[in-house]
């Protein structure tokens, strides 16, 4: 490292250093990435769920409405193999959501949706 200092070497010097930085540079960012958790993927069924909790929370406390209910729709539609009881009582409460009007009724229906959701039993690990 020294040679380069030494103004003569510096083209040299930052060839080596250049073609170290792509050597190095990968394998930092390896190792900070890491090789993921140790935990095991949640299930399908437990993750749709926890979506659709979460969706239907902001639209009880926002009462936003219009195109934004749209992400509830993929986790409902999933509802339908893992859990048909729940996904029959808020199919309808859904559609209900879409064509009401006003931040109260989206409010008060997104409210009645997740209260549901809660009551539903924990799906099994």
């Amino acid at each position: 490292m020294a040679e380069c200092l030494d103004s003569r070497a510096y083209g040299r010097c930052e060839t080596t250093m250049r073609v170290l930085s792509w050597f190095f540079v990968p394998v930092v960012m390896m190792g900070l990435v890491g090789c993921g958790s140790s935990a095991g993927p949640e299930s399908s069924e437990s993750t749709s769920l926890a979506s659709l909790k979460q969706h239907l929370k902001l639209h009880a406390e926002t009462g936003e409405g219009g195109s934004g209910l749209e992400e509830i729709r993929a986790p409902l539609e999933e509802l339908k193999e893992s859990d048909p009881a729940l996904y029959e009582e808020l199919a309808p409460l859904y559609e209900k959501l879409n064509k009401a009007n006003g931040v109260a009724q989206v409010k008060k229906i997104a409210g009645e949706m997740l209260a549901k959701v809660d009551q539903a039993p924990a799906p099994a690990p």
